[in-house]
């Protein structure tokens, strides 16, 4: 089906750019539109994308400062060329569950009221870049964001590649 999708939006002659990468755990095709010059990836095999799409709108309904802290962090993750999965990077997806699980932490511990996206973006980076124990911990946002043991879901990595991997629970 992707090669099918891929020949006729090549055939309709309205991309700047396009790539199926049909190897990847979720395959998907990669575009860059010729008019407007917006980057879109169309996933297939994924039966949870209608409710990943109301859950990111209930999402940034719901915290504020959602939206310009992963607006910010997406450019700061493609100005390192850290924003491609497929790369070792870091989807839309999972930066959204990880901001998330971050300001869910902030409003349990009494609001974000006081604070400016400027101290929330550091604050982001200091428990993922520093502070967070991906050997041991994964995070969900489910019932209001928790973290939990790995080795209780039984995700631990068994290899030096794979233990540091960031888990997150899909909700």
């Amino acid at each position: 089906m992707i090669n099918r999708i891929t020949s006729e939006l090549v055939r309709a002659d309205i991309c700047a750019s396009i790539e199926p990468i049909k190897h990847a755990k979720v395959p998907i095709i990669k575009l860059k539109d010729k008019l407007t010059s917006i980057n879109v990836d169309i996933s297939f095999n994924r039966e949870n994308g209608i409710y990943c799409v109301k859950l990111v709108k209930q999402l940034l309904r719901k915290y504020p400062e959602l939206r310009p802290m992963l607006l910010v962090l997406k450019c700061f993750l493609r100005s390192r060329q850290l924003n491609e999965t497929y790369h070792g990077g870091v989807s839309s997806f999972l930066l959204t569950m990880m901001v998330t699980s971050y300001l869910q932490r902030q409003y349990k511990r009494g609001g974000t009221d006081n604070i400016d996206l400027g101290k929330h973006l550091v604050d982001f980076l200091e428990l993922y870049g520093t502070q967070f124990n991906y050997e041991d911990i994964g995070l969900s946002i489910r019932k209001g964001g928790h973290y939990f043991q790995k080795s209780h879901r039984g995700w631990e990595g068994h290899d030096e590649r794979s233990r540091y991997r960031l888990c997150v629970e899909n909700p």
